[in-house]
């Protein structure tokens, strides 16, 4: 088992604390009806690639948490993705 924490706040916030930024929203977006959440990642993933204008061949590392591991085998399998 691990955990994780996550501070979400704007950069003129973090800048307010003296937080150093570690990263960067770019995009996102979501897809797909809740009855055909399954396969909503396949297609919510790429919109929120050109959404922060950027290439999927430029991404190195893509982290797909669901519950359900079938769901995560899908859009693996969807987006032509390598295990």
């Amino acid at each position: 088992d691990g955990a994780v924490t996550l501070v979400l706040v704007s950069g003129e916030k973090a800048l307010d604390l003296g937080l150093k930024v570690i990263a960067k929203i770019s995009g996102y977006a979501d897809a797909a009806a809740p009855e055909s959440f399954p396969t909503a990642l396949a297609i919510a993933i790429p919109k929120a690639i050109s959404n922060a204008s950027l290439k999927a061949s430029k991404i190195d590392f893509y982290e797909i948490n669901e519950a359900f591991y079938v769901v995560a085998l899908a859009n693996q399998k969807l987006l032509g993705l390598s295990p």
